[in-house]
């Protein structure tokens, strides 16, 4: 992994297991900021402790919560001190009402 995540901010979401939990204890190993949404909100705060991370730094989020909750997702790494590049921001619908 590359040594230029130290300090960056990710936000990553379906973070409360597999692929996206894998994701967080990676970058967390190689000194990123972490912003950890999904919808079990219970799974995310063990993990955000285990990672030793703020308590703003997680977000539960759902395809049926408002956008507004979206946006906290974007805003809090936003919100920092420090300069924060945003590379990618994906959101991606898990259902859709037809």
């Amino acid at each position: 992994m590359s040594d230029n995540i130290e300090s960056k901010v990710v936000v990553i979401t379906g973070a409360s297991s597999g692929n996206g939990e894998a994701t967080a204890r990676q970058l967390a190993r190689h000194g990123a900021k972490l912003v950890l949404g999904a919808r079990r909100l219970e799974r995310l705060q063990a993990l955000a402790e285990e990672l030793s991370l703020d308590n703003g730094a997680v977000v539960q989020t759902d395809a049926a919560l408002p956008a507004d909750s979206y946006a906290n997702m974007v805003v809090f790494p936003l919100s920092q001190p420090e300069v924060v590049d945003v590379n990618e921001i994906l959101f991606r619908p898990t259902w859709q009402e037809l």
